[in-house]
C-alpha cells in the first residue's frame, strides 16, 4: 500500500508539474501565438488591398532619358531648335570633352558652352524649355549675361550645361 501511495503521490505530481508547466510557458505562448496570428490576418489584407491598388495604377511612360554617348548630335540638336523656336541666335554651341563620372555619380557628363544672342524674355523661355528636353537630362552649370554693345534690346548670354550620359563605352 505503501508503494501504491507513493506512486499515486508521484504521478500526482507529475501531473501538476505538467499543468504548472503548461500554465506558466504554453498558456502565455498560445496568447501571444493568437495575437500575431490576428495581426497576420490584418496585415495580410491590407497587402491585398495594396496590391490591388498596385495593380490597377496606370503605368506612366518616362520620356527622360540619359543618353548614349551615340546620342550627344540629337541632344546639341534638339537644343539648338528649342531655342531657335524662342527666338535665340546661337553664336556658338560647342561641346566639351566628356568629364568621367568621379565616385558616388551615376553618369558621365558632357559640358556644353553656349554663347547665345536674345532678349531677356526669349532667354527665360528658352532655359524654362530646357526642362522639356525629352531627349536628356540638362543642368544648367554657368550663366553669365550681359547687355549687348550694338543693340540695348539683346542681351549676350555665356552658358554650360551639363548633359548626363550614360557611362558606356563604344567601339570606334
Amino acid at each position: 500500500m505503501k508503494i501504491e501511495k507513493r506512486n499515486m503521490m508521484i504521478g500526482a505530481g507529475a501531473v501538476v508539474i505538467a499543468l504548472g508547466i503548461y500554465l506558466i510557458f504554453y498558456m502565455p505562448l498560445m496568447g501571444e501565438l493568437r495575437k500575431k496570428y490576428l495581426e497576420y490576418k490584418r496585415i495580410y489584407s491590407e497587402v491585398l488591398k495594396v496590391r490591388s491598388y498596385v495593380e490597377s495604377v496606370k503605368k506612366v511612360e518616362v520620356k527622360k532619358a540619359i543618353l548614349g554617348k551615340e546620342d550627344i548630335s540629337l541632344v546639341i540638336g534638339e537644343l539648338a531648335e528649342k531655342g531657335n523656336r524662342e527666338g535665340i541666335n546661337f553664336i556658338s554651341m560647342i561641346p566639351r570633352e566628356t568629364e568621367k563620372r568621379k565616385k558616388g555619380q551615376r553618369y558621365d557628363i558632357l559640358p556644353i558652352e553656349m554663347e547665345i544672342e536674345s532678349d531677356y524674355g526669349q532667354i527665360v523661355a528658352f532655359l524654362g524649355s530646357l526642362d522639356e528636353l525629352e531627349s536628356s537630362l540638362i543642368i544648367i552649370r554657368d550663366f553669365t549675361m550681359s547687355p549687348d554693345e550694338r543693340d540695348s534690346n539683346k542681351f549676350i548670354t555665356r552658358l554650360t550645361v551639363n548633359m548626363h550620359l550614360l557611362g558606356y563605352s563604344y567601339a570606334k
